[in-house]
């Protein structure tokens, strides 16, 4: 059953969210998936739903459109929430910066606000936001005191991800997912139009 629960899943709406016109094979070219029943089935499964649209070109080529990424993204919601991926909260560090830093050099890559204050200066949460990609951090935050609320989250999904200023964060299109998916849509309202042209 389909229900962006896999790897691949999430791969194809990524690749859905950045190309909103797209074929099946390029598609699968582009993300490494094979061309076949997976890219298929996921398609049609959101052609039934309306959220992607199938034409036929001049030459009998079938292009896949995708009329709304919001409301995809609002759809991907009912799916996924960050609250179920999430391990726990902790207080570290001596200041956001530093901490910040620290994170990433130790296997976090910041997400949600901590990623989105990096692209847009809407929201100033001063508290961090979390994907942990190495386990072996978590002994060393549960063992850690500090002045910093930090929430931390299992990377369930990879995804690519950039550094700023020696901080890992989060791609653009993965901090508004993520922010679909822990009821912060709105946050990412000034962000969506400069990365996504209609």
């Amino acid at each position: 059953m389909t229900e962006f629960k896999t790897k691949e899943e999430n791969m194809q709406l990524r690749y859905m969210l950045e190309n909103p016109a797209f074929t099946q094979r390029q598609m699968s070219r582009d993300t490494g998936i094979k061309h076949g029943a997976r890219i298929s089935n996921f398609v049609r499964w959101l052609e039934n739903y309306k959220f992607v649209k199938k034409t036929i070109d001049p030459k009998g080529k079938a292009i896949y459109q995708i009329p709304s990424r919001q409301a995809l993204l609002t759809f991907y919601n009912r799916f996924r929430d960050m609250q179920d991926e999430k391990i726990g909260t902790f207080t570290i560090g001596p200041n956001p910066d530093f901490t910040m830093k620290h994170l990433s050099k130790n296997g976090a890559i910041m997400c949600l606000t901590s990623a989105l204050r990096f692209y847009d200066d809407y929201s100033r949460d001063p508290e961090l936001h979390a994907y942990v990609e190495n386990p072996t951090l978590l002994e060393e935050v549960k063992a850690s005191e500090g002045e910093v609320k930090v929430h931390l989250y299992w990377y369930k999904y990879p995804d690519d991800s950039r550094v700023e200023n020696d901080i890992r964060i989060t791609s653009p299109i993965r901090t508004i997912m993520d922010l679909y998916c822990n009821n912060m849509a709105y946050l990412g309202e000034r962000l969506i139009p400069r990365i996504w042209h209609p």
